[in-house]
């Protein structure tokens, strides 16, 4: 409420861009200083970085190790991983959201990123490496958009230095260049329904991955997302799109969004069958953040006004729906190691 509020009635874009910093801050005092066996990747980072500070020695690609030996220099103490990691995660988010057209739609894309576990809790909070690697991405999408394209790879290739899977983001400048129709996205969409049918299980993919060398598939089983109405609910939004393709995407930069988007769409339908291939998609659920408030935005001038403010709630309540099913499963699980607002209530307690 408190981003849609300075979106929509404060005139000056200085101040909206002072006052969505307030929020951010908040987010990165709360990622930051917060202990250490919250998260089970972040223990892990923490040792390392321990390890770091008495041996030298240090594990993962160069640029965590860039952010780890950046922390050492700040502090000795494990908090000034949390913070630099945190930093550099929340600034880029920051800096995307306050630079994107229509600040009356600025509350969707902070929606998008608070109210996808995988985006603020699990990136700030656990799979920290990843999550600077998708951020990084995130920015890429950003100067690509601008036909950057060349700067954009660049940082593609860097936000691998951090986690190597990012490497496949380079569809992305493809993506870009590829003239798809709505015939060639309904085909797709099509062609990704039936994968996930055949999909239906893990075990292909397993396989996959042992043959590629990634030998985790093999432990990974299917996402908490794998069942009937959410899938259908996806297809729903992918061949809706689909139809309306031609109104809504009506010129380039326009039509890129809603190809990377459709296609993101599409992809989740087949991952969905493994937890760990699940972590590719994590990629384009960050470039959410841009995608989904730019497509309501889109769509909202196309439609009647009830149509529009449907298109929102939906959007709203979708991500409202998300959140909670995730944070009750997980406890209902008990793996919520991750999650600060367990972690606090129990210190408070």
């Amino acid at each position: 409420m408190y981003v849609l509020f300075i979106g929509k009635y404060f005139k000056y874009s200085s101040k909206k861009k002072i006052l969505l910093l307030l929020p951010f801050l908040y987010l990165l005092l709360l990622a930051a200083f917060r202990h250490e066996s919250m998260g089970t990747d972040y223990e892990e980072y923490i040792y390392w970085f321990e390890t770091y500070l008495e041996t030298k020695e240090m594990r993962y690609n160069v640029g965590w190790k860039a952010v780890t030996i950046l922390a050492t220099f700040i502090s000795n103490n494990y908090y000034a991983l949390g913070l630099v990691t945190s930093l550099l995660i929340l600034s880029i988010v920051f800096y995307v959201i306050s630079t994107q057209k229509g600040s009356r739609y600025w509350y969707l894309s902070f929606i998008v990123y608070i109210f996808n576990p995988y985006l603020y809790i699990q990136s700030n909070f656990n799979i920290m490496r990843q999550g600077a690697s998708m951020v990084i991405v995130l920015l890429a999408f950003y100067l690509l958009s601008k036909n950057k394209t060349w700067r954009s790879m660049l940082l593609i290739v860097f936000a691998a230095t951090f986690h190597t899977s990012a490497i496949f983001m380079l569809v992305l400048p493809i993506i870009k260049k590829i003239k798809f129709t709505k015939r060639i996205l309904l085909f797709l969409g099509t062609c990704s329904l039936i994968l996930s049918l055949i999909l239906k299980d893990s075990s292909l993919i397993m396989t996959l991955g042992s043959i590629l060398g990634y030998d985790k598939y093999a432990f990974y089983e299917d996402t908490m997302f794998n069942f009937a109405l959410y899938k259908f609910f996806i297809y729903a939004v992918i061949f809706l799109l689909c139809y309306y393709y031609d109104r809504i995407f009506d010129s380039g930069k326009k039509k890129f969004y809603g190809n990377v988007f459709i296609l993101s769409l599409c992809f989740l339908e087949i991952v969905l069958v493994n937890d760990i291939a699940y972590r590719v998609y994590l990629y384009f659920a960050t470039l959410h953040v841009i995608l989904v408030p730019s497509i309501v935005r889109y769509a909202a001038v196309k439609f009647s006004r009830s149509i529009a403010i449907l298109i929102k709630t939906v959007v709203v309540a979708y991500y409202v729906v998300f959140f909670s099913a995730f944070w009750v499963t997980t406890i209902l699980n008990n793996d919520t190691s991750y999650f600060p607002y367990l972690h606090y209530w129990k210190m408070l307690r």
